[in-house]
């Protein structure tokens, strides 16, 4: 085997780990998350989110509406969301299913 230089027993001379001289040029890289593609929120906190927007979105739209036909409209939109997400309840959507109903509640209800 050909001597590798003091100290190094048989390991090649010239080869170093990928990772050490990423680690000495900038540490702090692998001390924070990556940045995600969803804003940085777990399935849980964005469902929670679309919920939430979707609920106000609704409220703001009957808000505009006649007192007498509140209760009417009310009943289409979440007849029309459910239909959207084949009948399910809104508690059992999955992320995709709520936005899709955002967005169709944003094309068909503008604010």
């Amino acid at each position: 085997m050909p001597d590798g230089g003091e100290g190094e027993g048989c390991a090649r001379p010239g080869i170093r780990p990928i990772g050490s001289s990423a680690y000495r040029e900038g540490p702090e890289l692998f001390d924070a998350p990556a940045p995600r593609p969803d804003g940085g929120l777990g399935p849980r906190e964005a469902e929670k989110l679309l919920r939430k927007q979707i609920a106000d979105h609704i409220e703001i739209v009957l808000g505009r509406k006649r007192p007498g036909s509140k209760g009417a409209y009310q009943r289409i939109i979440f007849a029309r969301l459910k239909e959207i997400v084949g009948g399910k309840a809104r508690e059992d959507c999955t992320t995709d299913e709520l936005a899709a109903q955002l967005a169709w509640l944003k094309r068909e209800m503008p604010l």
